[in-house]
């Protein structure tokens, strides 16, 4: 599957519907078996504050993103932006291990229940709408490294 599939595929009817009974069933395991493992693609804003609060429910969140300083950084506690009591809730689910970060694609991948993209969807210049390139492109950087049945949310702002 690459970019363009899995744009048709998204924007599709049965996907549509799959989507909505894919994610019942991953919040119904949530609930029966407590926190799942989730990833984060794209650790801007919007990714650490989801992340961070994934984690501060219980699921064991890996945060991904290919800015390696960015990672760096998050791995020692130091976020890169002001959030008020974001910087508490990171230390907390550090201290608990229910956070980590990562700058590479890997093995770490295939064990996770449901992966967040949360990268960027800036307004195109050419056409005055948004642009999906950066979901597109991760996903498909993300697709080798997938288990079987994996779950991928996109989760994004869009510029008004």
């Amino acid at each position: 599957m690459n970019a363009e599939n899995i744009h048709d595929h998204m924007t599709s009817h049965k996907f549509s519907e799959l989507a909505k009974s894919t994610t019942y069933f991953w919040w119904d395991g949530v609930r029966k078996h407590g926190g799942m493992k989730v990833s984060v693609v794209g650790l801007g804003y919007l990714g650490v504050t989801h992340a961070v609060a994934l984690a501060n429910l219980g699921h064991e969140v890996v945060g991904y993103d290919i800015d390696q300083a960015r990672v760096k950084s998050l791995s020692v506690g130091q976020i890169p932006f002001y959030e008020p009591g974001l910087d508490e809730f990171l230390s907390k689910a550090q201290a608990a291990e229910q956070i980590t970060f990562e700058s590479s694609l890997g093995d770490w991948c295939k064990d996770v229940d449901a992966h967040f993209i949360c990268v960027g969807t800036p307004l195109d210049q050419k056409s005055d709408s948004i642009s999906i390139s950066h979901v597109l492109t991760s996903i498909s950087e993300l697709l080798p490294f997938l288990g079987d049945n994996p779950l991928i949310i996109g989760r994004s702002t869009v510029p008004v």
